[in-house]
């Protein structure tokens, strides 16, 4: 009998748990799409809902406002690969950071670049995701720099080229590749540059605001799932005494009684 009932309110107990878990990782999920949809916009229609459109007469663009130029990324921008440096020359500490496609791989006692710069994958599967650098750093032959060619907010540049999916111009291969030759030549929105700083400052302030609602989420899935395994172990070793009062409270959904209850 006692078996049973330990069985029972574990099977109530977890699956409100899990469904807990599943409601949050789902906020997770709006959350994202939330952002993404909230930059997407930012970046490609301005933040003035009032502003006068035209046709960008780019597909995946569609009308941008009415003020802002088209340009192509190598108008704007050089793209260039970092240098190469050996894996015994990076260190978990170090002078200056090393990116490579991937962000940060450790540090190295010399640098290749100084100042603000966006970053590009160029190989692997993930080619074609974006990284931010600033200061002195080294940029490895795995990353794509961006130098801007006049005064672009690099905040701006990165998020447009995320919204981009430069992923999608990978060379297929068993090691993809990203077709830098292919993807200098795509057209971009460029609004003014006080409009790019405004978008900045907007994209932060989402970006700053939906991590920490991410990270909240994240805690409580955790706490969730920590409180899901002791529970498991406190009442199938005897740890916590388990009583027909508790499997009901569990099965119609009511906070257990029992001590360490969340």
């Amino acid at each position: 009998p006692e078996q049973q009932r330990i069985a029972a309110y574990l099977d109530a107990s977890c699956a409100a748990i899990d469904a807990a878990v599943a409601a949050k990782r789902r906020q997770l999920e709006t959350l994202d799409a939330l952002r993404y949809a909230n930059i997407y916009s930012a970046v490609t229609k301005g933040l003035d809902e009032a502003a006068t459109l035209k046709e960008s007469g780019i597909a995946w663009l569609g009308k941008i406002p009415a003020h802002w130029a088209i340009r192509r990324i190598k108008d704007i921008a050089v793209l260039k690969s970092g240098d190469s440096i050996q894996p015994e020359d990076i260190a978990p500490s170090g002078d200056y950071p090393v990116y490579g496609g991937n962000g940060l791989r450790g540090y190295t006692s010399s640098f290749t670049h100084d100042g603000d710069f966006v970053l590009v994958g160029r190989q692997g599967a993930l080619c074609g995701n974006i990284n931010y650098a600033n200061g002195k750093f080294w940029a490895t032959e795995h990353a794509v720099v961006v130098t801007m060619l006049r005064k672009y907010d690099i905040t701006w540049m990165g998020e447009l080229l995320r919204i981009m999916n430069l992923n999608q111009y990978s060379n297929a291969a068993a090691q993809p590749g990203l077709a830098v030759d292919r993807i200098k030549f795509l057209r971009l929105p460029v609004p003014p540059l006080v409009e790019q700083t405004r978008i900045n400052q907007y994209v932060n302030g989402i970006i700053v605001k939906t991590r920490n609602m991410s990270a909240l989420l994240e805690s409580q899935i955790a706490t969730l799932t920590a409180y899901r395994k002791s529970l498991i172990h406190e009442c199938v070793t005897g740890q916590r005494r388990v009583t027909d009062e508790d499997v009901r409270r569990a099965k119609h959904g009511e906070r257990s009684q029992a001590k360490g209850s969340p």
